[in-house]
């Protein structure tokens, strides 16, 4: 059986660990704060930097994993999150290195980028339409239960291992 996806998944879990990671200093309110803070203001500057009226960074996001997968849950779990952090970091070097020559300048890099690692051309790329629901709302309902009860039992996984 065969289960098309669209890098939703992966995309919110990748982005669920990379503004989470902060929990593991649990035991250091203020270092948790700080590193919260950080993280989100650095993916912010980012999402606002690369995303344009056609491309935003959460659809490039989404186009990633596409590319990369194996045909097999289980492996491509093991490895996509490793490649999407390498293609966020990149992104974040990316966004530094071409703050100054302004957002036109980096959406387009963006653009490019995702053209290329997805092996999709510009048109195409800007043609592709996701839907807002991924189907229905009962099934958006489920995979927002899922994802709680996924980052509630994350949580209390690193809550118990650090809260010594």
């Amino acid at each position: 059986m065969t289960i098309r996806s669209t890098g939703f998944d992966y995309a919110v879990l990748f982005m669920a660990i990379l503004l989470g990671w902060p929990l593991t200093l649990i035991n250091i309110p203020l270092l948790f704060g700080i590193c919260l803070g950080i993280n989100s203001l650095i993916l912010a500057v980012v999402v606002y930097a690369t995303s344009s009226p056609r491309v935003s960074f959460w659809k490039g996001l989404r186009l990633l994993p596409n590319r990369y997968m194996s045909g097999c849950v289980n492996i491509t779990i093991l490895y996509i999150f490793f490649v999407l952090a390498y293609h966020y970091f990149w992104t974040v070097g990316a966004v530094a290195l071409r703050l100054h020559l302004g957002r036109s300048h980096t959406q387009t890099w963006w653009v490019n980028h995702i053209c290329h690692h997805t092996q999709l051309n510009r048109q195409e790329l800007e043609r592709l339409r996701f839907s807002a629901w991924p189907g229905s709302p009962r099934r958006l309902g489920l995979q927002v239960l899922a994802y709680g009860l996924l980052t509630l039992a994350i949580s209390a996984v690193t809550f118990f291992i650090f809260a010594r």
